[in-house]
């Protein structure tokens, strides 16, 4: 009977200690949401001020960054890209707020408008604590074909091809294009001489006889 009562009891403080242990797990936490298609949103922190580069841990080409001012804008919630730095291009940016941060990648054509952090539990833009770019070296170099824009770490070539130069004046090219041809004249030329000649040898045929 004792060891029946100590079998019972043993696996109600064994129930007991489970029961326990699963209400202090904590509940799983929902995915981070972005709240913007264009973004993905990653759970924690992630900043320039850590060591490493900030970029290659979210992913983006390039190296991580500030922006000078002048080529954004924010009002502390959301944040516009709106022109390059000086020498470089911008492969994407980061932007964190609350527990998670948003990824941005490079999304074409500036400006780039209303970037922020992602949604919190409440469903809301919350503020940014911090932000960064990643950065790219831009070089622009000129020759006979145009102007080539090489953007390094990206792949990404532009050559822009100049229009042809107007020289004053007009070129023999350019004269036959026009339709003149100056065969006839010399034609007439020969036939005036011709018509001379004829004219001088009859007078001088005439004086003899």
């Amino acid at each position: 009977m004792n060891l029946i009562v100590r079998s019972l009891t043993g696996a109600a403080l064994l129930l007991a200690l489970a029961t326990g242990t699963a209400a202090a797990a904590p509940p799983e936490q929902a995915p981070p949401q972005s709240g913007d298609d264009r973004a993905t949103a990653h759970v924690g922190n992630v900043d320039i001020g850590q060591p490493g580069n900030a970029c290659e841990v979210v992913g983006l080409p390039g190296d991580e960054g500030t922006l000078p001012a002048g080529t954004f804008t924010s009002d502390g919630t959301y944040l516009d890209v709106i022109a390059l730095p000086e020498g470089s291009t911008i492969t994407g940016v980061v932007v964190k707020g609350g527990d998670n941060y948003n990824v941005y990648p490079n999304l074409g054509d500036l400006p780039w408008t209303d970037l922020h952090a992602p949604l919190n539990n409440g469903g809301n833009v919350p503020g940014i604590s911090h932000w960064f770019a990643c950065l790219s070296e831009r070089t622009t170099t000129t020759t006979a074909a145009g102007t080539t824009t090489d953007v390094a770490g990206t792949g990404a070539t532009t050559t822009t091809t100049p229009a042809p130069a107007v020289v004053p004046g007009e070129s023999p090219d350019e004269l036959a294009a026009t339709g003149f041809d100056g065969t006839w004249l010399l034609i007439s030329g020969l036939a005036l001489v011709a018509a001379g000649l004829a004219v001088v040898l009859t007078l001088r045929s005439r004086r003899r006889h």
